[in-house]
């Protein structure tokens, strides 16, 4: 074994026994039975601190090797895109308050009120095109960065920025349950400066089911 890559403890656990074995020489090996309630203790005194947080992380955490954020993006106005019919037509609209789930490459996305304070919160359907019922993002050729932090950003834009399809339209607001385009076109042009609360609708399910477990 390569000197540096020698490891100074090796702690082993079987059915009856804990034992650490401690590296004190090359040649030299000492091994003691511990208890796990000793290791404990110890390990108890290690620090460990995730550094300051951007104040939209809602939650963190680590799945299948994978970063999973939750993260809060404020009520906004966007020029959005909707491709049908082979033409392009721009929206210039406002959104409603949303919480970004990322996992890897997988997003889903949900409407909220307001930010959220607790783990109680009710989400809402998104009112876009390309969201599943369950949230899920539709993602077609777009690419998506993957899941951390510092692209939770990069992933709101490409998903508001990137041209919606007539693909799931039903559902997403009370007003147009038929086709939410229709809504668009509607903030478009009276020129709106707000999404109304009143256009949401429930989907049964509460900010604890994106954060125990990720969604």
């Amino acid at each position: 074994m390569d000197e540096e890559l020698r490891p100074l403890l090796q702690i082993n656990c079987y059915p009856d026994i804990t034992t650490l074995t401690r590296y004190e020489a090359p040649d030299r090996l000492c091994t003691y039975r511990i208890q796990l309630e000793d290791l404990a203790l110890h390990l108890n005194h290690i620090q460990l601190h995730s550094g300051f947080l951007a104040p939209n992380v809602l939650a963190w955490g680590m799945e299948q090797q994978h970063e999973c954020v939750v993260w809060y993006v404020p009520r906004g106005r966007y020029e959005i895109q909707v491709k049908q019919n082979g033409a392009v037509t721009t929206f210039r609209i406002p959104l409603p308050a949303a919480i970004l789930v990322g996992k890897g490459t997988m997003y889903h996305v949900f409407a909220v009120k307001n930010k959220p304070k607790s783990v109680t919160a009710n989400l809402y359907h998104f009112p876009a095109p390309n969201v599943s019922e369950r949230g899920s993002i539709c993602h077609g050729s777009v690419t998506f960065p993957p899941a951390s932090i510092a692209n939770m950003p990069t992933a709101w834009q490409t998903f508001v920025q990137s041209a919606f399809s007539p693909h799931w339209i039903t559902d997403c607001c009370k007003s147009e349950p038929q086709n939410v385009i229709h809504l668009w076109q509607t903030l478009h042009d009276t020129q709106a400066k707000r999404f109304s609360k009143r256009e949401l609708i429930r989907n049964n399910h509460q900010l604890a089911s994106l954060t125990n477990p990720y969604g």
